[in-house]
């Protein structure tokens, strides 16, 4: 007569060097798959094995006949690095693709924010999830990833120019206005001048200080 309550020791390896093996006490009978394992912080465990080189599962039936050493298989967990797109800037980094990168738990992470032609860096911040973090000397943004991440950049703002329109003296001013970066001005009044006895006058279009049409 075999006693269901007797028990057995269970020696567990990992394949993670920041936990040693281990030893717990389990029922005659109870399927492997149910040992419970210990939780690494950064990795996900995947399954028991036979082996120390992991390549001989246990079954999903397979069930505690006696005292056992097994080895538990744990794969570091993958977090995903997100960054805002933004006709303002750039990010530098290695390994982006489209607005993310995909960094391996407990890595160290470098990152740069380049602006685009038009926009000023004013008061800028960089959070990573919410928190405020700084740049080195360089304008580099370091950060360990132990979770998803999801940066936001703020205080980055587009350039406004101030356009003048004068008369051909450049002493009376038809019009003043604000137009920010790689917009087109909406001042559209074409200006006229009265015909002389000699000349008529015709509208060609308005000069820079150099002289040169703008278009």
């Amino acid at each position: 007569i075999r006693d269901s309550n007797s028990k057995f020791d269970i020696e567990i390896n990992t394949n993670v060097d920041i936990v040693e093996e281990y030893t717990t006490n389990v029922k005659r009978g109870m399927l492997v798959k149910d040992i419970k394992v210990q939780e690494i912080e950064g990795y996900t465990f995947v399954g028991f094995y036979k082996d120390a080189k992991l390549t001989q599962p246990y079954g999903e039936n397979d069930r505690v006949r006696g005292d056992m050493q097994i080895y538990a298989k744990y794969e570091i967990n993958i977090y995903s690095l997100k960054f805002p797109t933004s006709p303002a800037f750039t990010i530098e980094g290695e390994a982006i693709e489209g607005n993310q990168v995909n960094i391996e738990y407990n890595t160290e992470y470098q990152f740069k924010i380049n602006l685009n032609a038009g926009y000023t860096e004013s008061e800028i911040t960089v959070k990573a999830n919410g928190e405020i973090i700084e740049a080195d000397s360089n304008g580099y943004y370091t950060l360990t990833v132990k979770d998803d991440i999801i940066i936001e950049v703020e205080g980055v703002a587009i350039n406004t120019y101030t356009i003048t329109f004068y008369d051909e003296t450049g002493e009376t001013i038809y019009k003043i206005e604000e137009v920010e970066y790689n917009q087109d001005s909406t001042y559209k009044e074409i200006p006229t001048k009265h015909s002389t006895p000699t000349y008529n006058y015709t509208f060609a279009g308005w000069v820079d200080k150099e002289g040169e049409l703008v278009d």
